[in-house]
């Protein structure tokens, strides 16, 4: 480790090794000795460190570029793929299309909280119909055979679909037919037929068991020449539906994409410490919402492990929480302390490039120095509990 004369800056002999990060989560981060001794004399003199006080020093790589991995845990349980960006939970920052653009680049957008909690959840909901990728669909909206084709079309026209596929089911939920696009074109002049008279019936529909893997039904669609496959269980109930669009997506794109464990854009969303915004919470995660944000100036407080409190006995793990924002060991300690602990902490007191929040109120920890406190204290709590 030296420091410049000229600049002032400190240049870190950084190790050389292969990046990458492993496929489960990993047992805290290493560092270097240099840069912990750099971040400790720090400490020690009570003098903290941004990151443009510090510079890395080139070393010989014996690795390919192609052979880095930049994927990275931003929770306990959720891996990115581009190195862990995720856009902040603003009102100028992420609605509904940044977080569609940041999912599409293997990042995650989180949405901000203020408006209304039934528009965040249907923004949620919004990225998520993006895409089904190469997934079932486990809830495909359906018709009854009594419905009239007047009804369906205007259910298209006034909820905005783009897909014109529907199952019709009984009121058991059997599965009976499937309407198509083609179904729907050949209707003639003011006719309105029931749709049970228009629909392709179940003995003309090519389905699959349940428990069919998006492979096998890809193979399937592929030798059938389908473009939809219904899923219906032993006892005829329609469990789900592949669509040739989903499965057949270039590989290449599914692999930069941020998706979540069923097969959508992965988006998460911010939430008040208060108890009423549960109702919040509620709507997000019924929408498919699985990361929640507890978004706060000071996120080492009471309200907040409360509110985490409360999250994990009512979702238990069905959902990753975030909280922050915190900037210093104690704070990191605080939170990790007791039986309901969060999934990721939040770093970062007035850094931002338009945040006053340090001039104004004289509050917060330079950049560097704030990571590494909190890195300090992860590593610790995970040293003598196994959770990190």
């Amino acid at each position: 480790m030296e420091r410049s004369v000229s600049t002032g800056r400190y240049s870190l002999d950084i190790e050389n090794r292969l990046p990458g990060f492993t496929e489960t989560y990993p047992k805290g981060v290493q560092l270097s000795d240099d840069v912990k001794q750099l971040l400790d004399h720090s400490r020690t003199t009570r003098q903290a460190l941004t990151f443009d006080e510090v510079t890395l020093e080139d070393k010989p790589s014996d690795f390919h570029p192609n052979d880095c991995s930049l994927h990275s845990f931003v929770t306990r349980n959720i891996r990115l793929k581009s190195c862990g960006i995720l856009s902040a939970a603003m009102d100028t920052v992420t609605e509904r299309d940044m977080a569609l653009a940041m999912a599409k680049m293997g990042g995650m957008g989180i949405l901000h909280r203020n408006l209304g909690a039934q528009e965040q959840a249907a923004m949620v909901s919004w990225v998520r119909k993006k895409i089904h990728y190469g997934g079932m669909i486990d809830k495909p909206i359906t018709f009854s055979p009594n419905d009239r084709y007047s009804y369906l079309q205007n259910q298209i026209a006034n909820k905005g679909w783009t897909f014109t596929s529907f199952p019709i089911v009984d009121e058991e939920g059997k599965f009976l037919g499937l309407m198509t696009r083609d179904e729907l074109e050949f209707v003639e002049g003011t006719t309105n037929p029931l749709l049970s008279q228009l629909m392709k019936p179940l003995a003309n529909v090519v389905t699959a068991p349940e428990g069919t893997s998006s492979d096998d039904a890809y193979k399937l669609m592929q030798t059938q020449r389908v473009k939809k496959l219904p899923i219906v269980s032993s006892t005829g109930v329609l469990i789900g539906m592949y669509v040739w669009n989903d499965v057949k997506q270039d590989q290449r794109k599914r692999d930069f994409f941020s998706l979540d464990n069923e097969g959508h854009f992965l988006v998460g969303a911010a939430i008040s410490l208060g108890q009423e915004d549960m109702h919040r919470a509620d709507l997000l995660v019924q929408s498919g919402c699985k990361v929640l944000v507890l978004d706060s100036s000071h996120g080492a407080c009471a309200p907040a492990k409360e509110q985490i409190k409360r999250l994990r006995v009512k979702y238990g793990d069905r959902i990753d929480i975030i909280v922050g924002n915190i900037a210093s060991y104690a704070s990191a300690a605080y939170l990790l302390k007791g039986d309901h602990r969060p999934d990721c902490l939040k770093v970062g007191i007035g850094p931002g490039s338009i945040c006053t929040t340090r001039s104004v109120t004289g509050h917060g920890v330079p950049q560097l120095t704030a990571v590494y406190e909190v890195w300090r204290a992860v590593k610790d709590h995970g040293d003598k509990t196994g959770y990190y």
